[in-house]
């Protein structure tokens, strides 16, 4: 009796040690992963688009019907490409043509980038001046007369950047103006987008 029972104690024991000297946790989630397994960090996308207020999201993912005001100096990105006006100032005459009657030059300076993986094509008339809040005050920039203005129509690519003048024609006035130069996204397949306005005050024509 003596000998099986010290048989079973010296079992139990070994078999103890060996519990205790083999590897914990095999194959766990926690254990480092193999050299040269380690998985490819993923891409962070991050949205450079200037936030829209009042925007509904389309089926297809598509921001529209938004819009944002901004100043002189700030910077836009559309789902296109990005702008700002640095400047606007007043002309009487411009490139020795003169404006109609009762009517001045604006020069908006502006600067456009290619900021998105896709050439865009790109109108100046697309950019729409506002003075008035009627049917009649508002206008487009003229025909290009000197290389101070932007190409009518150009092709805006990743890494480009465009400078030059809009010019706009304007009633004078003897008043304090606040100006508004809107731009409108506009898809393929006839989608408006969101509105994006530069909103700036020029000083009464002396």
């Amino acid at each position: 009796m003596m000998n099986r029972k010290r048989i079973h104690t010296t079992l139990y024991l070994i078999v103890m040690l060996l519990i205790l000297l083999l590897p914990q946790g095999c194959g766990s989630k926690a254990e480092p992963a193999a050299t040269g397994s380690a998985q490819k960090p993923q891409e962070v996308v991050v949205d450079i688009r200037t936030p829209v207020l009042g925007a509904r999201r389309l089926e297809d993912g598509r921001l529209v019907g938004g819009s944002v005001r901004g100043g002189i100096g700030e910077k836009f990105t559309t789902v296109f490409f990005s702008y700002k006006v640095n400047k606007a100032e007043y002309a009487a005459i411009f490139e020795e043509v003169e404006p109609f009657q009762n009517y001045t030059y604006l020069l908006v300076d502006v600067t456009l980038e290619g900021v998105f993986d896709k050439t865009m094509p790109m109108w100046t008339s697309d950019f729409v001046l506002r003075w008035a809040d009627d049917e009649f005050g508002y206008g487009y920039p003229i025909e290009k007369l000197a290389n101070t203005q932007i190409d009518d129509s150009f092709n805006l690519r990743l890494g480009d950047r465009v400078s030059g003048l809009l010019v706009y024609e304007v009633p004078i006035t003897d008043e304090k103006v606040e100006y508004s130069l809107s731009y409108l996204e506009y898809y393929a397949d006839d989608v408006d987008g969101n509105t994006f306005f530069v909103v700036f005050d020029m000083a009464p024509i002396l």
